[in-house]
């Protein structure tokens, strides 16, 4: 009986999924990068932070792409350059990275950004420096970062 119920509740939740027929081309990035972190936050923005370049250079850039105005501005840059960080936006709507990697050596630093004022802060060091985590927020306000690589073994 309670698979019957879950299998209707599933093609319910089908049944009422939107879909949009096509992709809408948008301004592109200032820069090419890679393995950098990206948050959609409330206030209409989407914020792309660190990751690397072409020339596997490490950024510490903050991109700040406006959804209404389809326009990118730089917000202040990330105080350690890092790439593959762990990120998540907090109940808080701030912006949490956590590790990473700087070309030399895996990160445990943190930091949270708050966008109202542009400010980068540094939090409590991660236990053990990691690269490629991911972190997540739960409804109580939590952040958990999980995962990831830490020198020769995987957490």
């Amino acid at each position: 009986m309670k698979s019957k119920l879950f299998i209707s509740a599933l093609f319910i939740g089908i049944s009422t999924y939107t879909c949009y027929p096509q992709w809408i081309t948008q301004s592109s990035i200032p820069v090419a990068e890679g393995q950098e972190g990206a948050v959609a936050h409330p206030d209409g923005n989407i914020y792309i932070m660190g990751g690397y370049n072409n020339s596997n250079d490490v950024n510490d850039s903050l991109f700040i792409f406006n959804q209404a105005t389809n326009t990118w501005t730089s917000g202040a840059p990330i105080p350690n350059p890092t790439r593959g960080m762990a990120y998540t936006l907090g109940k808080d709507s701030l912006i949490y990275i956590f590790g990473g990697f700087n070309l030399s050596s895996y990160v445990d630093s943190c930091y949270k950004y708050n966008p109202k004022t542009n400010v980068w802060t540094s939090i409590a060091h991660l236990p053990v420096a990691v690269w490629y985590a991911a972190a997540a927020t739960a409804q109580s306000g939590l952040i958990y970062v999980m995962g990831g690589e830490a020198g020769t073994r995987l957490i």
